[in-house]
């Protein structure tokens, strides 16, 4: 008698390019529509979905980010002179290498 054979689960792979992810702030990698449907599909008992963030989409909104620091910086020299005090964010505060936070 043959061994019945066993189903192998389907796999799903999701590819994110940046236009998916981008999102105005610069605190999160991913727009929260995405890190919602990540989170709610972490674990299938029927499907396996593999999630891919190519290298560079993953450098371009990294990029996105900075520029938006950036583009704040003004804002935080303002602050600085109507409190009377140094806050001490610069440019390399922004461009020093960090964990990427995600919602």
């Amino acid at each position: 008698m043959a061994k019945p054979k066993k189903r192998r689960t389907p796999e799903l792979k999701v590819v994110f390019d940046s236009n998916s992810i981008f999102t105005d702030t610069a605190a999160f990698l991913f727009k929260r529509d995405v890190s919602d449907l990540i989170r709610a599909n972490f674990s299938h008992p029927d499907l396996s979905i593999r999630w891919y963030l190519p290298e560079v989409v993953r450098c371009e909104r990294e990029y996105q980010m900075r520029e938006n620091g950036f583009a704040l910086l003004s804002s935080i020299e303002r602050i600085e002179r109507v409190l009377g005090h140094n806050l001490n964010i610069t440019t390399s505060t922004i461009t020093e290498p960090r964990p990427v936070t995600d919602r």
